[in-house]
């Protein structure tokens, strides 16, 4: 299976970074091709909701990496998401991302794929992960992709304190079981 791992987390040494490796090196070692793509460290426009990308066949005025990015996400079978939640949403990077989907929605819609999310958060909420669930259920329904699973850590602010629990195996988990 073709796997792209989307981040966007701006501490390449953190928690989601950690559990985005794990998960990678799970994928791998299953026999996976998997490419790994951190939007916090990518040149990523946001949305300008002109709509022209609809009137031009997908084509988008903003001159950036977007449509590299789009291009490694036809050719993968299987798209994870992984982020920080800051203040209950997912990392502005990733979420430029996701709104530039308006260019190739309706091609998305057209190709069956299977999603999955991996997200960290520093806080303890029991409902730390609702808008971020709200929000990938909605992406899974309208683009008619399979959501394959989620991993939800919550109450761990820095890597050390990630690091001595199950997440990391939990992530390279589910890297290694993908079918």
């Amino acid at each position: 299976m073709r796997i792209l791992v989307l981040s966007g987390s701006p501490h390449k040494d953190g928690t989601t970074n950690l559990l985005a490796t794990n998960f990678v090196k799970g994928a791998k070692e299953a026999g996976h091709e998997v490419r790994h793509v951190n939007t916090s460290f990518e040149d990523i426009n946001a949305c300008r909701g002109c709509f022209f990308c609809l009137k031009n066949s997908g084509q988008c005025l903003i001159r950036d990496d977007v449509p590299a990015i789009l291009h490694l996400i036809e050719q993968a079978d299987v798209v994870i998401f992984v982020t920080p939640i800051y203040y209950y949403a997912i990392h502005s990077s990733l979420k430029a991302l996701l709104e530039r989907f308006t260019s190739r929605r309706t091609d998305f819609m057209k190709m069956p794929k299977k999603m999955g999310l991996i997200a960290v958060c520093g806080g303890k909420f029991e409902w730390s992960f609702d808008s971020i669930n709200a929000h990938f259920d909605s992406l899974s329904r309208y683009l008619g992709w399979k959501d394959i699973g989620r991993i939800e850590a919550r109450g761990y602010p820095t890597k050390t304190d990630i690091q001595k629990t199950e997440y990391p195996k939990l992530a390279y988990q589910f890297g290694f079981n993908l079918s």
